[in-house]
């Protein structure tokens, strides 16, 4: 049989039941704990730092889009000059053996690839001298992708006449962006 003593010892295993709201029991072990101010402050540390990441991501995004495209503008422009090159080069070499291209008045033009040159000679080139010829002096213009790209100005040397473009010489040389 059971005595009254019995009873007390269960009764102090018995947990009591608080019928607050959920919110209400958080708020009331908060202010035990002694946090009450601090309720939902981690999460807006948590915001604020993802955020800046965020703005950190975005403009990175934008620097790395901003330098492809400047890459892709730089490679354009520098094909479209060493095409240009390319066609100089190759009206010069039709010019160099002919003692009757790159004279005064006279022009020559060549396509390579995109690129067009024109060559024309300069006052006196070519001219009869003495018992030869003068060297020949030529100003070149090159285009490509639309726009004028390159001028060059050589001198082609002849050896009075007796030996045709046997070098040449650039006197100047200019990059038209």
């Amino acid at each position: 049989m059971a005595s009254a003593g019995d009873h007390v010892g269960v009764r102090k295993h018995v947990r009591r039941v608080s019928f607050r709201s959920a919110p209400a029991r958080a708020r009331a072990s908060h202010a035990e704990d002694g946090r009450s101010g601090e309720y939902g402050g981690s999460l807006v540390i948590v915001l604020a730092v993802l955020l800046f990441g965020s703005l950190v991501i975005g403009a990175l995004m934008f620097y790395a889009q901003t330098q492809l495209r400047s890459a892709s503008t730089y490679r354009q422009r520098n094909d479209a000059i060493s095409q240009a090159e390319g066609a100089v080069d190759l009206t010069i070499a039709r010019i160099r053996d002919d003692l009757l291209q790159g004279r005064e008045g006279s022009t020559v033009t060549s396509t390579y690839h995109e690129a067009t040159a024109t060559c024309t000679g300069q006052p006196g080139s070519g001219a009869p001298s003495g018992t030869g010829r003068a060297d020949r002096v030529v100003d070149c213009t090159a285009a490509a992708g639309g726009r004028n790209r390159l001028t060059v100005t050589v001198k082609i040397l002849d050896g009075n006449g007796d030996q045709p473009g046997t070098d040449v010489q650039v006197l100047a040389r200019s990059i038209i962006s």
